[in-house]
Parts: C-alpha cells; structure tokens; sequence
C-alpha cells in the first residue's frame, strides 16, 4: 500500500529544494548587464508629499 501523503510531501519537499538550487544558481551566474546606475538624490521638496499635517 502506498503512503500518499508521504509521498506529496516528498514531492512538495523535492519542488521547494529545486526552487532553492535554481535561486542559488541564479545568485552564482546571473551576470549584470548594461552601465551601472548613479544613486539618485533625494531633496526635501520631494518628501513634502509625506510629511503629515494632522498632528495637533
């Protein structure tokens, strides 16, 4: 007789150790491409749309 919920929750386990080898493969041979981006600078005008008004 066959166990069947072992064997999903081998498959389920199988799958999630194959997505955490391919997002480490992804992390080792993944390759930047283009000119590398400058940092943007942030000026106070741009955070005045969060800044709260209802404070008492």
């Amino acid at each position: 007789m066959i166990d069947w919920p072992l064997v999903l929750i081998a498959l389920f386990g199988l799958g999630v150790a194959l997505f955490i080898v391919y997002c480490i493969g992804v992390f080792i041979f993944a390759k930047p491409k283009g000119d590398p981006v400058e940092p943007v600078q942030i000026d106070t005008v741009d955070l005045m749309m969060f800044h709260d008004t209802d404070r008492n």
